[in-house]
């Protein structure tokens, strides 16, 4: 029986709270993002009944609605706020760095989840996906969870009573990994997949079949949505494609962008596989059968990714493999564990906390993975500056996903009205002539003079920055964290 010691106990509690303070630490400093307000969208559609949150969801998600549902049932409990909503991320992401340790005690022992459950820790892409009030969280939690159920039913083969209510509660984690998100759908039926054909699960078969019958029973009624999305999924425009980056992009992307921890990852990914074909995997069936498990899920489902995205759909990029952080992580700490004594083991995760700090230091975690966004300062740079010359409205030009996104933040004021010139808040119309056209015949018979143009990035389309440029005069502008203010004033005629 492996039976965690003191000193590892210790250990794993300091990996804790290490974690829990950086998925933690100034959570509700920084407004929300535009994929945290496209949720929230669907909140008030919510409140009037289900009906009408299908149709929205029909015409306008592309992702599974359990998600929503959860966000906003913490809503009505917790609150609405930044900190609040982030919260249930955070929350489950310190439950995540449990969850990969019991992962890797049960399957190759304690020494390996000890080690998985610090790369997880101190890993930039789940501590940043950790701290969104978005379905990421969720992927990185479903992910260990249905991986330490597995390995669960495959451990208790002897007693039938415990094998019957961890098939149970997998089932039921396969229900809500396909209605949180599409991704993880694929990632319980590729889990199903790989124990029912290979031959060192011949015995669990039966029950493994029983479980993909009620998941794909219990997604059955949503199949109809899922045809009228799939269109709008062909053409999302995602900003970066697996399908262009380079393997030694993906490698640094979980690799805290430090060349040394992606080289050593790449070592102890080597390892694995090389675990896969010794000649004495006879003599440890149980823990072969591991490796098989744990490699196929690092490779193939990274490789079926790639296949889909470069000619199938772009819609898969590199947050997204997240989700496939957990076996990756303990199947390179199962070879690390393997193949070298702890004292080893020891110094391999001193130096993955050196280099983790030092590419922190370096500003590599600030800038790819805590990157701030304040639309509130804006907001509140638009509201004073109106209240000081005397007005208490606006007419904003929304340069974001969404007009709740700044509504949300005009609200905390006593403002009373804001004019939004684009309604949807979604711009593209903005990017063609015949958008500018409109905008402009809306200006001329509003007898609009000044606006607001509100950014949550620092670039415009081309076409509406010539447009801005050669018809209205900049008289203020303020720069925040990824976001800015800029008043515009009509030009006179000449």
């Amino acid at each position: 029986m492996n039976v965690i010691t003191r000193p590892l106990k210790i250990t794993l509690m300091f990996i804790l709270l290490i974690g829990g303070f950086l998925r933690l630490w100034a959570l509700g400093s920084s407004s929300f993002v535009n994929n945290e307000l496209y949720i929230m969208l669907h909140f008030p559609i919510l409140e009037g009944g289900f009906e009408q949150f299908l149709n929205s969801f029909i015409e306008w998600e592309i992702h599974p609605p359990l998600n929503h549902f959860l966000m906003y049932i913490w809503g009505l409990l917790v609150g609405f706020d930044e900190f609040s909503q982030r919260l249930l991320s955070s929350l489950l992401g310190i439950a995540s760095l449990y969850l990969i340790y019991r992962t890797g005690k049960i399957a190759f022992g304690a020494s390996t989840g000890l080690l998985a459950s610090l790369f997880l820790c101190l890993n930039f892409s789940s501590i940043s996906l950790s701290r969104l009030a978005t379905s990421y969280g969720w992927q990185i939690f479903f992910s260990t969870l249905s991986f330490y159920l597995l390995v669960r039913i495959i451990n208790s083969d002897t007693d039938k009573k415990r094998s019957g209510v961890l098939l149970a509660t997998y089932s039921l984690c396969g229900v809500m990994m396909c209605y949180i998100h599409y991704y993880l759908m694929g990632l319980i039926f590729f889990q199903l997949g790989i124990a029912f054909l290979l031959p060192h699960f011949k015995s669990y078969r039966a029950s493994l079949f029983k479980v993909a019958l009620f998941v794909s029973i219990c997604f059955l009624p949503w199949v109809p949505v899922v045809v009228q999305q799939y269109p709008r999924v062909k053409t999302h425009d995602y900003p970066r494609e697996l399908g262009e980056t380079p393997f030694i992009d993906y490698l640094l992307y979980w690799s805290n962008q430090s060349l040394f921890i992606a080289a050593l990852f790449a070592l102890g990914l080597g390892w694995g596989l090389l675990n896969l074909f010794e000649p004495d995997k006879l003599k440890r069936k149980k823990l072969w059968r591991m490796d098989l498990l744990f490699g196929i899920s690092t490779l193939l489902p990274l490789f079926t990714i790639y296949l889909i995205s470069k000619f199938f759909t772009p819609m898969w990029n590199l947050h997204y493999l997240a989700l496939l952080m957990p076996p990756q992580i303990i199947f390179i700490s199962a070879s690390f564990s393997r193949r070298l004594n702890k004292k080893v083991l020891f110094f391999i995760a001193t130096l993955f906390v050196g280099f983790t700090s030092l590419s922190c230091y370096e500003g590599n975690y600030q800038k790819h993975y805590l990157v701030r966004v304040d639309i509130r300062e804006a907001v509140e740079f638009v509201v004073q500056d109106s209240n000081r010359e005397g007005t208490n409205s606006v007419t904003v030009l929304n340069y974001g996903w969404s007009q709740y996104l700044f509504d949300h933040y005009f609200k905390r004021f006593d403002f009373n009205s804001v004019n939004y010139l684009v309604e949807s808040g979604r711009l593209d119309v903005l990017s063609t002539p015949e958008g500018i056209r409109q905008l402009e015949q809306r200006l001329e018979k509003e007898e609009v003079k000044e606006i607001w143009l509100l950014q949550t990035y620092n670039t415009l389309y081309p076409i509406l920055e010539d447009y801005l440029q050669a018809s209205f005069d900049v008289v203020r502008e303020a720069k925040f964290h990824q976001a800015r203010a800029v008043l515009l004033r009509k030009q006179a005629r000449k």
